[in-house]
């Protein structure tokens, strides 16, 4: 079994803005998902996702709390938006993509987290042979660590993109 471990920022899961760099950049990690998929043979994409109409929820209530929101997304989408990973496995694996975002994930330490994620991540597997998941760049090496210590698997871990907007903001 192998595990590939995308840490990324949340802002480039969804298209949940319409500003114009944020749009190349996820249509850049659209095209990266569909080349592992290709190239690893994946079936199973696991995501720290969150469910979608919280999501919508959480950037309006950020909008009308913070005046240097609109700076920062300066064109919300007023609809729920499925993730770009949850798109490309309904179109490319029959809709192999399974949310590990723990339901208490805002109560937790980051390494709570990480094993809550890891743990759900296993129970999830199925047949699955090859694996893609996506979390949250501060996430990315606890993951990688706790699949790792679990002494089975390969797992080969990178950033998306190299830099990420709001590096002090919690991802």
């Amino acid at each position: 079994m192998t595990f590939l471990i995308i840490g990324t920022c949340h802002q480039y899961q969804r298209h949940q803005d319409a500003d114009a760099e944020r749009e190349r950049i996820r249509s850049d990690f659209g095209n990266l998902i569909r080349a592992k998929i290709a190239e690893r043979g994946i079936r199973l994409i696991v995501e720290e996702a969150a469910n979608n109409e919280e999501v919508q929820t959480q950037l309006k209530d950020d909008a009308a709390e913070s005046p240097e929101f609109d700076l920062l997304f300066p064109f919300v989408i007023n609809e729920s938006q499925e993730t770009i990973a949850k798109l490309l496995a309904d179109e490319l694996m029959e809709g192999n993509c399974v949310d590990i975002r723990p339901p208490e994930a805002d109560e937790m330490t980051i390494p709570q987290r990480d094993a809550a994620m890891a743990t759900k991540t296993m129970k999830s597997l199925g047949s699955a042979k090859s694996v893609l998941v996506i979390c949250g760049k501060k996430h990315r090496l606890g993951l990688t660590r706790h699949l790792v210590d679990h002494g089975l698997w390969l797992v080969e871990s990178i950033r998306f993109p190299e830099q990420c907007e709001n590096e002090g903001k919690a991802t």
